[in-house]
């Protein structure tokens, strides 16, 4: 009896021990999963990383063969655009007097690319989107007016009321190429159907409603260049050139930088970190050496001279003091 136990007993023990082994065996087995799980998951980041580098590499190769093409290219049709510019303004200017309700209308249109409303719009932003859309906004202003104020001092090119006594005065002194409403306006709006469409939730399955903003936006950018030909305070080459350049901004912000797609979590910690700070430092203090050279090479230039100083400078220092 005592022999059948102890072999009953041995072999209790064995299946005791062989369930063990075989709770351990799969145990292993599911940690060796989840381990090649959490590798392929890697993977797969990691291919995502790189997949979003490289198109970020192609981003901004193309934007920068796109500003050189513009740039490069703008005095091919310059004086051509120009010259036609002039007897269309004149023609259109005729008999009429600079109060009359046509020019009132274009008037009210081209304040849509002034700061007057521009800085209202922004405040509503501050006030209700999240952090990182009001400091996108705020950039794309601050850069749109820096690239304008810079490049009218390199060109140094009259705005059409300058050359007729029959056309009328329309605003400062400034000189006209880019046009800076222009740019403005197509960098600021242009941004602005992105920034809606992604933080109104409800806008993400109406594609009929995106296309109504689309447009909406497109016709006020339109306008607005329009509104700068007819009161003669552009030709036809400068507003091209601002809505060309805007166009890049544009591009630069929205599809390269992103800041609007980040969430309001992952902002702060981003735009806190040194070597992003480090990086903005080094790009404003740039701008603002930029500003500088540029300033003292037309500071001859009385009309231009009150330009520089209040708008150049001192877009370069709210840059600083952003950072």
């Amino acid at each position: 009896m005592e022999i059948k136990k102890d072999e009953e007993d041995i072999v209790k023990h064995s299946r005791s021990n062989t369930l063990i082994s075989i709770k351990n065996l799969n145990i292993y087995n599911k940690k060796e999963n989840i381990n090649e799980n959490s590798d392929l998951s890697k993977r797969k980041d990691n291919i995502k990383t790189e997949d979003k580098n490289q198109n970020q590499k192609l981003k901004i190769l193309f934007l920068i063969i796109y500003f050189f093409l513009i740039i490069s290219l703008e005095f091919i049709y310059r004086n051509h655009l120009h010259n036609i510019s002039m007897n269309i303004q004149e023609k259109i200017k005729g008999n009429k007097d600079k109060n009359h309700p046509f020019y009132i209308f274009w008037k009210i249109i081209t304040v849509f690319g002034e700061e007057i409303i521009m800085i209202p719009l922004y405040m509503i932003i501050f006030l209700f989107f999240p952090l990182n859309i009001s400091f996108f906004v705020l950039l794309i202003i601050i850069y749109s007016s820096y690239i304008t104020g810079l490049f009218k001092m390199i060109y140094k090119e009259k705005r059409p009321y300058w050359y007729s006594d029959v056309l009328d005065i329309v605003c400062n002194k400034e000189y006209g190429n880019p046009s800076g409403h222009s740019l403005s306006s197509t960098c600021l709006y242009l941004s602005l159907i992105h920034i809606i469409n992604n933080y109104f939730s409800c806008l993400k399955n109406r594609k009929i409603l995106k296309i109504i903003i689309f447009i909406i936006f497109s016709i006020l950018i339109l306008l607005i260049m329009i509104s700068r030909f007819i009161l003669s305070a552009h030709s036809f080459n400068q507003i091209l050139y601002g809505f060309s350049l805007g166009l890049g901004l544009y591009f630069l912000f929205i599809h390269i930088l992103g800041y609007h797609t980040f969430k309001s979590s992952e902002f702060l910690p981003f735009i806190q970190n040194t070597k992003v700070l480090i990086i903005y430092s080094i790009i404003n203090i740039l701008l603002l050496l930029v500003s500088i050279i540029a300033y003292f090479l037309v500071k001859e230039d009385e009309n231009f001279k009150n330009f520089v100083i209040q708008n150049v400078f001192k877009f370069s220092f709210i840059n600083i003091c952003l950072f």
